[in-house]
């Protein structure tokens, strides 16, 4: 029950994360765009695969990583062009309310963060 009441915030906080963008000053002419079944598809699909290889989960996943090993398609996340974007790894049942599940570092240092109680936070470097 814990993972589906988890995965719907993880679901929530990037759409949410992903509105911010798209109504803020990193908004481009072209329609971006955030498919968050899209990245938890793609998450969960890597940590099968490295699990399958017997590699130890890093804490987290860069979407870039997702795009270059083709679990995602860089138009799925266009919301975060330009950003270093982070997603954790660690199981839903290891975490608790304040903890990171996406992190991302904006162009000008800024970082969004966005834990897993669904809450959506800005942080300066």
């Amino acid at each position: 029950m814990k993972k589906i009441i988890r995965a719907s915030a993880l679901v929530a906080v990037l759409l949410a994360v992903g509105a911010v963008l798209y109504l803020s000053d990193f908004s481009r002419s072209l329609p971006s765009k955030c498919d968050a079944p899209k990245v938890m598809a793609a998450v969960q699909t890597y940590k099968t695969q490295l699990k399958s290889k017997g590699v130890t989960l890093p804490d987290s996943v860069n979407l870039q990583t997702l795009i270059a090993n083709g679990l995602l398609r860089s138009e799925d996340v266009s919301a975060f062009q330009g950003m270093n974007v982070t997603v954790t790894l660690n199981s839903p049942q290891a975490l608790g309310p304040q903890d990171v599940l996406m992190r991302a570092r904006l162009p000008d240092g800024t970082e969004l963060v966005a834990l897993t109680d669904g809450s959506v936070q800005e942080q300066r470097r």
